[in-house]
């Protein structure tokens, strides 16, 4: 199960450190609104998939909100489905430089492989679209 936050669901961009601050700071800029997820992480945490309206508390390295986010659209698809129209769509919301879907494909790949969550093209992954609704301080 994932972390809960005042009875939210958490979410955690990339692993903590520098990459995740990096992220979290796309997102409060408004350049990051979608990141992906394997249907495997969902099943693995014995959760469900996440759903249009849902809120939950973006963490930081610390362990602490930095915002709140909302769903505002879930996408159901093959992992190889990024290297085509949706793809590009989704490389350009995901706010990381990312030149079209094949690119977010490669990188999303390698990135997975590193955390000894390889995928297949036929792996069945979520587009998590959202938005910040709410900024949480962050406490020293």
């Amino acid at each position: 199960m994932w972390p809960r936050y005042e009875g939210l669901r958490t979410m955690e961009m990339g692993t903590q450190g520098a990459f995740r601050d990096a992220l979290n700071s796309l997102v409060l800029a408004g350049e990051k609104r979608v990141t992906l997820a394997q249907e495997d992480d969902y099943r693995r945490e014995g959760e469900e998939p996440d759903f249009v309206g849902e809120r939950l508390a973006l963490l930081g390295s610390d362990g602490v909100p930095v915002a709140f986010l909302q769903t505002t659209r879930v996408d159901v698809l093959r992992f190889g489905d990024l290297r085509g129209e949706a793809g590009d769509e989704l490389a350009e919301a995901a706010g990381e430089g990312h030149r079209d879907g094949a690119h977010l494909h490669d990188g999303y790949r390698r990135w997975w492989s590193e955390q000894d969550t390889p995928v297949t093209d036929d792996t069945t992954i979520y587009a998590v679209w959202f938005s910040v609704v709410d900024h949480e301080p962050v406490h020293a």
